[in-house]
């Protein structure tokens, strides 16, 4: 089994804040950023593919370590650019 371990990273230029997953190498694997200028999420995946049960664990870490946007509206009503049909 691989082991990845994680980050949280700030990017002043782009008001935000993120959770990545890193391999063994010191490789970025996946991304969830935090945007607070515009209320967003954004899930960026670096690698072929991830199993859908690691995907749902890290969506479940960025939950818990991002907790809400910097005016402390939660994550769930981030706004949103897609939507199902």
């Amino acid at each position: 089994m691989l082991k990845y371990r994680f980050q949280v990273a700030s990017n002043v230029i782009n008001d935000s804040l993120s959770v990545e997953v890193l391999n063994e190498a010191g490789n970025c694997v996946a991304a969830v950023e935090r945007f607070d200028t515009t209320k967003k999420l954004k899930l960026s995946i670096f690698s072929a593919s991830l199993d859908v049960a690691f995907v749902r664990e890290i969506l479940e870490l960025a939950d818990k370590e991002l907790v809400a946007f910097e005016d402390n509206t939660p994550l769930y009503q981030a706004n949103r650019d897609e939507a199902m049909t």
